[in-house]
């Protein structure tokens, strides 16, 4: 069972007698530590998907670290069991213009005297070392190895008075939290369970399939090869486990081959399967540094980057034009024999929703499984999934429960009929 608070072994001296209750309490030691290396491998960095992963967050006023573990530089873990208040009443006011300040977390080894070993007083003392942390906010320290970064933040009075979360974690503005300061570690527990199997070799079977298509229509080789290594994925998801790394160097890989479709046929640039290889090629540029919770294999999260390539992938594979027309201009007969729905106020809609904001051709809706694709069309008032808004030009997967609105006004968008 992994441990929810502090760490705590037995410090032994030579010649003593060992009694039940010191090696209770070692073996708990070794048997928990060794559970946290067995999920999470070894490696320098904060363990994704151990309770929360370690966050630094503006909290009323506050600046709050959430619970969570790592693995320090020395092989030491540190565990966070609840949220802990680094500074109370924050504001900017309380350090120079202009400068960084930097997060560290330090481990640290407390002893207490816990008993006499036997009820003998010229028996020597057992003593009880309890592993914790301590949290520091302070300029750069350059070489510390006792010292982990957690966070940084630049502060610029004359941009803004308060610190605040970021509206963008992975691209922080200034007097933003900067969480991607953490190292990545090879976790082995983070893996895909059946379900997200089957979603995942879903994915890649169509875009398979898409690729497929486009080698044999346009004789591209480049496409044929990266058709066979996304079938491979396939494959390989049914017999082998995969970690968030292996993952990631397997999708990194696919796109690779895939971009070099560029190479054979120049036109492919500005269609939607192009547009979605760039959006992949973006996600992958964080390397040396980033938020490790956006790298956990979990697909249910929105925000994570393996839910985001998975969605770009899929969309990189619906193709809604002639493919005689890679470019995708719309005639008569490609809009006879369109297959999305088409959402919006004019009266040729699939779905025609009235509202001030709602543009004559708002929205396109792909039918796929138990569920649609959604790209915004609309010029200015957009769409907005659980509150959250969709960007220009991108396609989003939503269910019948999620909650879609067209413009600011609040048009709910009701899919319970098709």
């Amino acid at each position: 069972m992994l441990p929810q608070s502090n760490l705590q072994k037995s410090n032994f001296a030579d010649g003593m007698i060992f009694n039940p209750d010191q090696i209770k309490v070692n073996d708990l030691y070794y048997k928990q530590k060794d559970a946290l290396l067995a999920c999470y491998g070894v490696g320098v960095g904060i363990l994704v998907g151990y309770r929360d992963s370690l966050q630094v967050k503006i909290e009323n006023s506050q600046l709050v670290l959430y619970p969570g573990a790592l693995i320090t530089s020395d092989g030491n873990i540190v565990i966070v069991p609840q949220k802990h208040i680094i500074l109370k009443d924050l504001v900017l006011t309380q350090f120079k213009d202009e400068t960084t300040m930097y997060v560290y977390i330090k481990y640290k080894e407390t002893l207490t005297d816990a008993q006499d070993a036997r009820k003998d007083r010229e028996q020597k003392h057992f003593y009880k070392i309890e592993e914790s942390f301590s949290v520091e906010l302070r300029e750069k320290t350059i070489d510390s190895a006792d010292l982990f970064e957690l966070v940084r933040f630049a502060i610029d009075h004359k941009s803004a008075s308060q610190l605040g979360n970021p509206k963008n974690p992975y691209s922080p503005a200034v007097n933003e939290v900067d969480i991607r300061f953490c190292s990545r570690v090879s976790t082995s527990k983070s893996v895909m369970n059946y379900n997200e199997k089957v979603m995942v070799a879903n994915i890649f079977r169509k875009y398979a399939d898409f690729l497929t298509e486009l080698a044999y229509r346009k004789r591209v080789i480049s496409s044929s090869i990266a058709a066979s290594f996304s079938n491979k994925i396939v494959g390989d998801l049914e017999i082998a486990k995969f970690s968030a790394i292996e993952m990631y160097e397997t999708l990194q890989h696919l796109l690779y081959i895939s971009t070099k479709i560029k190479d054979e046929i120049p036109e492919i640039i500005g269609t939607g399967f192009w547009k979605n290889i760039i959006r992949l090629q973006s996600l992958f540029s964080f390397s040396e540094s980033y938020d490790a919770s956006y790298y956990d294999m979990y697909l249910n999260i929105d925000s994570s980057f393996f839910s985001k390539v998975l969605m770009h992938f899929g969309n990189a594979a619906i193709h809604d034009g002639n493919w005689d027309d890679l470019n995708g201009s719309e005639d008569e007969t490609v809009k006879e024999t369109r297959d999305y729905i088409k959402v919006g106020s004019a009266d040729d809609c699939d779905i025609i929703i009235i509202g001030d904001d709602i543009a004559p051709f708002h929205a396109k809706l792909y039918k796929y499984k138990e569920g649609f694709f959604i790209e915004d069309v609309s010029e200015t008032s957009g769409i907005y999934i659980n509150a959250e808004r969709l960007s220009k030009g991108m396609k989003r997967f939503i269910r019948h429960q999620d909650f879609t609105v067209l413009g600011k006004h609040g048009n709910v968008l009701n899919l319970s009929g098709q």
